[in-house]
């Protein structure tokens, strides 16, 4: 499960809070999205792993789009409200870190 479940989160971790400190310069936000990734990202591979190995390639393509977006809203939830954000705020900030990782975890992946 290491190249499953932690390899994806340490990776995810690294990257979403350097760019959480570039952009906010604020330790409580990095926090935040230190913890939105701890309640999310594992969830995310787990379900993946599990879609891939009932489907094949289809149930991870299918299920990467899907899984994303839950875990977009459910961590802008998480920040709007650990952070006291506005809404979009804290979408906008789940949209940007999170297009980022996936993007880098994809690239990774066909390395």
């Amino acid at each position: 499960m290491w190249d499953v479940i932690v390899l994806p989160l340490l990776c995810t971790l690294l990257i979403e809070c350097l760019l959480s400190v570039l952009l906010f310069r604020s330790g409580r936000a990095v926090y935040g999205v230190f913890l939105c990734n701890l309640l999310t990202n594992p969830l995310m591979n787990a379900g993946l792993y599990l879609l891939s190995r009932q489907l094949g390639w289809a149930g991870y393509f299918l299920g990467l789009p899907v899984l994303e977006g839950i875990v977009v809203v459910a961590e802008a939830v998480v920040l709007a409200r650990f952070l006291e954000w506005r809404p979009i705020r804290a979408a906008g900030t789940s949209i940007l870190l999170n297009a980022l990782s996936c993007g880098a975890g994809v690239l990774l992946w066909m390395w």
